[in-house]
C-alpha cells in the first residue's frame, strides 16, 4: 500500500533501468524545476519511489530528483510516495514519463527506453511475449536480446526472442493493423537505428539531438535494407504464404490463384520500397538539419546535382513578362525595364505590348466605374 514518507535525498537512487550515461537529465529542465521549488517548495508525494533495502529507487521524475538534490542538498529531506512496485511497473512508468520529458529528441524519448527494455529482457528483469511463429516454424522478423541485430537463425529454442511488435505491445506504442496491434513507425525506426549503432555504422552521440524524421533519414541512408518501410509488408507476405499453403492443401485452385496475385503485388511493394530508399531519405533530409549534422560527424552525404539552366534570351524574358502581365495584371518593375528595352528594338513585340497596355487601361477604367 502506498504511503507518504519523509526521506533523505541522499537515500534516493535513480530507476535501476535507467542508464544515466546514455540517458542524462537536461540542465535547462532541472533549472526550471529548481525555480518552481524556490517559488512553491517541493510538492509532497509527487515523487514515487519503491524501497530497495534501506534505500529507495525513483520510478520516474528524475529531473525533479536532481533538481531537489541541487536545491536542498543531499542531506535535505523531502516527502515522497513510497509504493510497492514490481520491475515491470518501474520500467513502464519510467518509459512513459521520459517519452514526454524529452519531446522531439528521439534518441532519449524513444531509443533509450527501447534499449533499456531489451537489456532488462535479456537479464530476466522483465518479460516480453514471444514473437508469432510462421507456418514453417520460425519466428517472424526476430532479434535475440541483448543484441539489436536481426538474424536468420530463427530457432524457436533460442533464448530471449523479440521483434518490433512485441516491444511495441509491451510499451503500448502500437498502431492498429488489419491483423491486430502492430509496431508503430517510431519503434521500427528506433530498433533499426540501434542496430546500426551496434554495427558501428552510426554513432549514438550524433543522434542525440535529432527528431524522429532526422533519425529516419539516417536509417534510410545507412540501413542494410529498407526494413523500416518493408517490415509490415513482409509480415503480410508471410500471412499470405500461409493462406496459399492452406488453399493448396484444400485443392482450392481459385483461392490459391487469387492469393498468388496478392503475393505478387506485395513483393512488388517491397521492391519499390527498396528502390525508393534514397529518394525518401532525400525528402527527409530536406525537412531537417540532419545533412549538416551528418557532415559534421564525418558521414558522406550524397546531394542531388541540379542541372544548370540555360539563361533565357531577352526575347523570352520579354514575352514571359507580357504573358504574366496578361494573366495576373501585376506590375514587375525589373521585368518592365527589360521588356521596354527589348520593345524598342522589336517592332512586332512593341505592338503586342502596346495592345496589352491598352487592355490594361480598359480594365482599370472598368474598375473605376465599379468603384463609383
Amino acid at each position: 500500500m502506498a504511503e507518504i514518507r519523509r526521506v533523505k535525498l541522499s537515500s534516493i537512487d535513480a530507476n535501476p533501468f535507467r542508464n544515466e550515461d546514455e540517458w542524462p537529465t537536461l540542465a535547462d529542465k532541472v533549472a526550471e524545476i529548481r525555480e518552481s521549488y524556490q517559488a512553491t517548495g517541493f510538492w509532497a508525494g509527487y515523487l514515487i519511489v519503491r524501497r530497495n533495502g534501506k534505500r529507495y529507487e525513483a520510478a520516474f521524475g528524475h529531473h525533479r530528483l536532481v533538481a531537489a538534490k541541487d536545491e536542498f542538498g543531499d542531506d535535505g529531506y523531502i516527502q515522497v510516495t513510497v509504493d510497492d512496485l514490481d520491475d515491470e511497473q518501474m520500467f513502464k512508468r519510467m518509459a512513459a514519463e521520459n517519452s514526454e520529458t524529452y519531446g522531439q529528441k528521439f534518441y532519449y524519448a524513444v531509443m533509450q527506453p527501447i534499449a533499456a527494455l531489451v537489456k532488462a529482457y535479456a537479464e530476466g528483469a522483465v518479460e516480453l511475449e514471444k514473437p508469432e511463429v510462421s507456418g514453417n516454424g520460425v519466428y517472424k522478423n526476430v532479434r535475440y536480446a541483448p543484441t539489436f541485430k536481426r538474424t536468420t537463425a530463427n530457432q524457436i529454442s533460442s533464448p530471449n526472442p523479440y521483434n518490433a511488435t512485441t516491444v511495441a505491445r509491451y510499451l503500448g506504442w502500437t498502431v492498429k493493423l488489419r491483423s491486430g496491434d502492430g509496431a508503430s513507425e517510431r519503434v521500427l525506426t528506433a530498433l533499426s537505428a540501434l542496430e546500426l549503432i551496434e554495427k558501428k555504422v552510426l554513432v549514438s552521440r550524433d543522434l542525440q539531438q535529432l527528431s524522429q524524421t532526422e533519425v529516419q533519414a539516417l536509417v534510410r541512408l545507412y540501413g542494410d535494407s529498407s526494413r523500416v518501410e518493408a517490415e509490415a509488408i513482409e509480415d503480410e507476405i508471410e500471412r499470405k504464404e500461409e493462406e496459399l499453403q492452406a488453399a493448396e492443401e484444400d485443392d482450392d485452385t481459385n483461392k490459391a490463384e487469387r492469393i498468388r496475385g496478392q503475393l505478387n503485388k506485395l513483393e512488388g511493394k517491397v521492391s519499390k520500397a527498396a528502390s525508393q530508399k534514397v529518394k525518401q531519405a532525400a525528402r527527409a533530409l530536406g525537412e531537417s538539419n540532419v545533412s549538416k549534422v551528418m557532415e559534421e560527424a564525418g558521414y558522406k552525404v550524397e546531394k542531388p546535382v541540379k542541372e544548370a539552366r540555360e539563361p533565357r534570351s531577352e526575347r523570352d524574358e520579354a514575352y514571359g513578362y507580357l504573358s504574366k502581365r496578361e494573366s495576373t495584371g501585376r506590375e514587375d518593375e525589373r521585368g518592365w525595364t527589360a521588356t521596354l528595352s527589348f520593345a524598342k528594338r522589336a517592332p512586332k513585340f512593341r505592338q503586342e505590348l502596346y495592345e496589352e497596355l491598352e487592355r490594361a487601361i480598359e480594365r482599370l477604367k472598368n474598375r473605376r466605374k465599379e468603384l463609383a
